[in-house]
């Protein structure tokens, strides 16, 4: 069965390169906290980036401040970009 928060972020990267006319497109979405969201803990973050056909889509369990894990689901959904942009070159 498919997980809602990985189909909705891989969605929303395939969106991102469409309305931008871009080449490769990155999504986040999750709950950075400090409190837990619609039964989900803190830390639960869902990093997607798509290019063509092709979308990548990750789930993650992140730990710290509400700044940490903002700030770490934006490395994690770069580094996707950036396996994406290897692929295409």
């Amino acid at each position: 069965m498919p997980k809602p928060g990985l189909n909705t972020v891989g969605l929303l990267a395939a969106s991102a390169v469409v309305s931008a006319g871009a080449t490769v497109g990155a999504a986040t979405t999750g709950v950075a906290g400090p409190d837990p969201a619609e039964g989900k803990p803190a830390g639960t973050v869902y990093v997607a980036a798509s290019a063509g056909p092709e979308t990548l889509v990750r789930r993650l369990a992140l730990s710290g401040s509400r700044a940490a894990i903002r700030a770490a689901a934006v490395r994690e959904a770069l580094a996707l970009v950036l396996v994406m942009v290897r692929e295409e070159t």
